[in-house]
């Protein structure tokens, strides 16, 4: 089964994912071709670097033992050689690749995207997820509502992919909208009474759009919750765009505005192309708001918040985090106690004996594990936003209490 890793489907195949779990082991093998957006590539770097990290999987699971586990790897990897061919050859698109497949059997998952997701062989009871986050969120379905001179369109992006979603033109056709056409000009007294009769149609003209904007916010709404949208670029002149600004609900997509002319003519791609700069910029301003709207809370007395890894991990066991924050690049170890409480590595959680604790090396890929389990919302930070949580492990969280 092959589904392309976008956000509405990758929502799905992370939830999906996050049940999935196998006694003898799930292995995880990710795949970064380097190829350009929606290019293809063949054998690369990426395939070298996933066969290399395979290669160290293979000895690291012999090492370890049981030799059932190692046995049962070596024939799945066996059973898996054609899909494998598949996952490293020209005729998937994307730059990043990614195969599920538990080691007990059963059809193995394949994901791809555009975004990097790099080369990595991993084999746990669950699946391996963290790489699949930063893409997730650059993935999420945003609008664009464009306001002219001839009406007002709406796209949809999401996918990598734009399509028109609605289009209201500004009909000035009826016999209340023609244009006023003054007398000849050989009268100077006339000039100036047609001149007034093209100002006034224009201001008439002008009013009547900025009546049709207003009134298509509501469907615009509607438009944005039917698709999903989290952000939604407002782009055109601002005297245009200021009423759809003016009336968007609170509650809404937040508004990108941005004062760009995206002519009608554009194609749906080429208006992605303006608009996905902006977004992404408006993305990494948002969760620099929400980084620094965590960490006033968490040092507030209202305690709405948690930061450092001990502090979210607590939050986490007790079911409270509404909001998990990651930076995707920090890697953290840590333990498991035999209640199942994740725990930093050199800390022995009350209750517990240290020769009860087991290792973890994925500690980050547990919290969220733990956090998609209690239906908790997850960020993957970019740069700058990322910066602010260095002194904090890396993680932060809102509270539900």
């Amino acid at each position: 089964m092959s589904v392309t890793a976008t956000a509405r489907p990758l929502r799905e195949a992370l939830a999906q994912l996050a049940t999935m779990s196998d006694e003898l082991g799930a292995l995880s093998l990710y795949l970064d071709t380097g190829a350009e957006e929606g290019g293809r590539s063949g054998p690369s770097r990426g395939e070298i670097a996933l066969r290399n990290a395979l290669s160290e999987l293979r000895s690291g699971v012999r090492s370890a033992g049981p030799r059932a586990r190692w046995s049962a790897l070596e024939r799945r990897l066996d059973e898996l050689e054609p899909a494998l061919a598949e996952l490293v050859g020209p005729a998937l698109p994307g730059r990043g690749r990614a195969l599920f497949a538990g080691l007990s059997g059963g059809e193995p998952r394949t994901l791809t995207t555009r975004h990097h997701v790099g080369s990595v062989a991993v084999l746990e009871r669950t699946p391996y997820l963290m790489p699949l986050l930063p893409v997730l969120e650059a993935e999420q379905p945003y609008g664009v509502i464009s306001v002219s001179g001839d009406g007002v369109r709406a796209l949809d992006l999401a996918e990598g992919v734009a399509e028109e979603a609605g289009w209201e033109a500004f009909d000035i056709a009826s016999g209340e909208w023609r244009r006023m056409v003054g007398p000849a000009a050989a009268n100077p007294a006339r000039q100036r009474t047609s001149a007034a009769q093209v100002d006034l149609f224009r201001r008439r003209l002008e009013a009547h759009r900025e009546r049709a904007v207003a009134d298509a916010v509501a469907p615009l709404v509607g438009l944005a919750e039917v698709h999903g949208w989290t952000q939604v670029l407002l782009a055109g002149e601002p005297s245009r765009t200021e009423p759809l600004g003016r009336d968007w609900p609170q509650d809404g997509p937040p508004l990108v505005t941005a004062h760009t002319l995206l002519a009608v003519t554009l194609s749906p791609e080429e208006v992605r192309r303006v608009a996905e700069p902006l977004i992404v910029e408006a993305r990494r301003v948002e969760q620099c708001d929400l980084v620094r709207r965590v960490l006033d809370g968490a040092f507030s007395t209202a305690s709405g918040a948690a930061v450092g890894l001990g502090d979210v991990l607590s939050a986490l066991a007790e079911g409270r985090v509404q909001h998990l924050l990651m930076d995707p690049t920090v890697r953290h170890a840590g333990s498991i106690a035999p209640d199942g409480r994740l725990v930093r590595a050199g800390v022995v959680p009350a209750g517990a004996r240290p020769e009860e604790l087991v290792e973890e090396p994925h500690l980050m890929e547990r919290m969220l594990e733990r956090a998609l389990a209690t239906d908790a919302e997850v960020t993957a930070l970019e740069d700058p936003a990322r910066g602010e949580l260095v002194a904090h492990d890396g993680v932060a969280a809102l509270l539900r209490w």
